[in-house]
């Protein structure tokens, strides 16, 4: 089996890693246990009843007694892995082969085969990637995150709102927070400079009325988008990234939060930059391996 040691960053970037892991998980019927997403087991259909070790394919298992892991011991691995013995999970005796890694990883190379056919493999880092697989296994990977019922009812109830007498919604991700200091701020656009964005965006849809779900982690109201029909979503992360996800298009800066929301929900997203003066209707796409955040983002 494979074994997710350590979280990667954030929402975003655990669900990219992780969906990677299931789709080579599926492909190659190989059994994957992911403590380090641990934090986020709650919000997921997949993850919610499957105690700290959130295995795939998945099932209950014992609860060790932790309220929540980011990095996994070595120690640790033990007894997580012990843990999942009465389900067949783990080969015997526990031999435990490690990587961890900051540049890329093909997980269909010959070389990560090998490594999985030795015994229980566990892995640290996050450029770990088959975008091939992923595609392939989506449909699993979409009912895996499928966010439990509590907050779909929040989600719909978003998006109901945005939609309400709009024929266009555009989801609009402003990231504000750590992202002044990320990358030397690189990727930090101030408000302004969002809203230039969106009245360039919505004077692209002449005869349709445009509007705009914005969703950050700051602190926003209507009042800093004049002349622009906007919403405010003022959900959870989980909430914010799947209302995106209902949209009929995203602009963002690079991240794995509105990356996912693009691939989860099929929607078109414009990755925003700091040369971008004008945004074109055709320069969207659907996200097809939701990663449009660095090694070291924490998304």
């Amino acid at each position: 089996m494979i074994l997710i040691g350590k979280r990667p960053g954030r929402l975003g970037n655990g669900l990219n890693l992780f969906a990677h892991f299931i789709a080579f998980s599926v492909q190659h019927d190989c059994p994957l246990a992911n403590p380090a997403f641990f934090e986020y087991a709650h919000l997921f259909e997949g993850t919610y009843r499957s105690g700290l070790a959130c295995r795939f394919p998945a099932k209950p298992a014992s609860m060790v007694p932790a309220p929540w892991v980011r990095n996994v011991s070595y120690r640790g691995l033990h007894v997580v892995l012990a843990s999942l013995n009465d389900t067949g999970m783990v080969r015997w005796p526990l031999r435990i082969h490690s990587i961890d890694l900051t540049k890329d990883c093909d997980l269909e190379s010959d070389d990560f085969l090998r490594r999985v056919r030795e015994g229980n493999l566990v892995v640290r880092g996050y450029r770990f990637r088959c975008p091939n697989l992923v595609r392939r296994h989506i449909n699993v990977i979409r009912d895996f995150f499928r966010p439990i019922e509590i907050y779909r009812r929040q989600i719909d109830a978003s998006l109901q709102v945005a939609r309400d007498g709009c024929d266009v919604l555009i989801g609009t991700h402003i990231r504000q927070t750590d992202y002044q200091k990320f990358m030397n701020g690189d990727w930090f656009y101030p408000v302004a400079r969002y809203h230039a964005w969106m009245r360039d965006l919505a004077n692209q849809f002449p005869g349709q009325r445009v509007r705009f779900l914005v969703c950050s982690d700051g602190k926003l109201s209507a009042d800093d988008f004049p002349d622009v029909d906007v919403t405010i979503n003022r959900g959870s992360p989980v909430v914010d990234m799947y209302s995106l996800a209902g949209c009929d298009y995203l602009i963002g800066p690079p991240s794995s939060f509105s990356g996912w929301a693009s691939m989860y929900g099929d929607v078109p997203l414009r990755v925003l930059h700091p040369h971008d003066r004008h945004i074109g209707r055709n320069e969207f796409r659907v996200s097809g391996d939701v990663d449009f955040a660095p090694t070291t983002a924490a998304a």
